[in-house]
């Protein structure tokens, strides 16, 4: 009997493993433009998160690959990123058509730091 409670813990914690802990999230607007980093990143342009990060382009860490499953680049999306780091991607939804976006304009940036493109 002691064994098989001493197996199934271990099955529990082994499939308790496996699946990622997802953080509280908040949303974030923008454009997917692409995987970066064999599939560990995404790179986004988004808008500003209220007054915690301004719109920006930026690679974002996944938390779980296949959140990407069916995303495209150009497709306009609300991803959902942890709501401490903001750094980190954990769902995506489609936008409907149409929406507007206000993104990161480099010709309206007199901050004097410089938008990177992607590679």
């Amino acid at each position: 009997m002691t064994r098989a409670l001493a197996s199934l813990a271990v099955l529990f914690v082994a499939g308790c493993a496996s699946e990622p802990e997802v953080p509280p999230t908040v949303e974030m607007r923008g454009v997917y433009l692409g995987p970066r980093f064999d599939g560990e990143a995404a790179s986004v342009d988004h808008e500003a998160i209220g007054d915690r990060m301004p719109a920006m382009r930026m690679d974002v860490r996944v938390g779980d690959p296949s959140v990407l499953d069916g995303v495209a680049p150009g497709d306009t999306v609300v991803f959902r990123v942890d709501s401490v780091s903001l750094t980190t991607i954990w769902g995506v939804e489609p936008l409907p058509p149409g929406t507007t976006l206000d993104l990161y304009d480099p010709e309206a940036d007199t901050s004097g730091s410089r938008l990177v493109a992607p590679e």
